[in-house]
């Protein structure tokens, strides 16, 4: 599901160089779904709770810490444990550039995660800060197509409009789009271990759609070639695609 960010759902860490986190989860024996409220902080951690799902707006469910290690020629460091076995997606944005990265609890299994490669510190150009670079736009290929892949449906898959299964086969510059059309899922990008049900993924940080419902769509432009996965955060390894991008 999409976060409806109110002060109370969001929380900015890092007053040097700021980061806004947001928490959405669903309790995957339910299908009911929730975001998260924060519940206490300073500077460097945060807690939030999921009074939707468990009730208790006091209750901590997940505590996130951000650490400043630029000073040792780091980056941003990211940190979070885990007090629920709920399915959920925390969403980190560094305010300063928007850029976003989503760490994903698929399992029933809570554990702490750490992510040291984190974000970049912004460089300084030599001789001061001087005017700010206008960045250039990447043109759109000529002929830039978009190909639609249905969401859910028949036996909850994911179902491209041309191929007729779960592979999408695009160009470079080319955009993919994903219609909901059945139930409560997500187009998140990772790798899924095969077999069993509900078999575990692990989400790469590309894209993540979040939990949406019909009518909803999610659409993302594929600059570069490759192959490159997904998966749905309710149905995990029983629901997954490809997207095919060549030249």
């Amino acid at each position: 599901m999409a976060v409806t960010v109110t002060p109370e759902t969001v929380l900015r860490l890092n007053a040097a160089h700021t980061f806004d986190l947001t928490l959405s989860a669903i309790n995957q024996r339910t299908g009911t779904s929730g975001v998260g409220k924060v519940i206490g902080q300073n500077d460097v951690y945060g807690y939030f709770s999921l009074p939707s799902l468990s009730g208790n707006a006091g209750n901590p469910e997940l505590i996130v810490k951000m650490v400043d290690a630029t000073g040792i020629g780091q980056n941003y460091w990211v940190f979070y444990g885990t007090m629920t076995d709920l399915q959920f997606t925390l969403t980190v944005t560094e305010n300063a550039t928007g850029i976003a990265k989503t760490y994903v609890q698929s399992s029933a299994n809570p554990s702490g995660q750490f992510d040291t490669s984190g974000f970049q510190p912004t460089p300084t150009p030599a001789g001061g800060a001087g005017p700010t670079a206008t960045p250039t736009p990447t043109p759109t290929p000529t002929g830039a197509a978009t190909h639609v892949v249905n969401v859910g449906g028949t036996n909850n898959m994911f179902v491209d409009s041309v191929s007729g299964t779960n592979v999408t086969t695009i160009h470079v510059g080319d955009t993919v789009k994903w219609v909901w059309v059945g139930n409560q899922h997500s187009t998140t990008s990772g790798t899924c271990i095969s077999g069993g049900i509900y078999g575990g993924c692990t989400s790469d940080g590309n894209w993540n759609s979040d939990f949406q419902i019909p009518p909803a769509t999610y659409s993302r432009v594929f600059p570069t070639s490759g192959q490159f996965k997904y998966y749905c955060m309710v149905h995990l390894a029983d629901m997954t695609g490809t997207v095919i991008v060549n030249p």
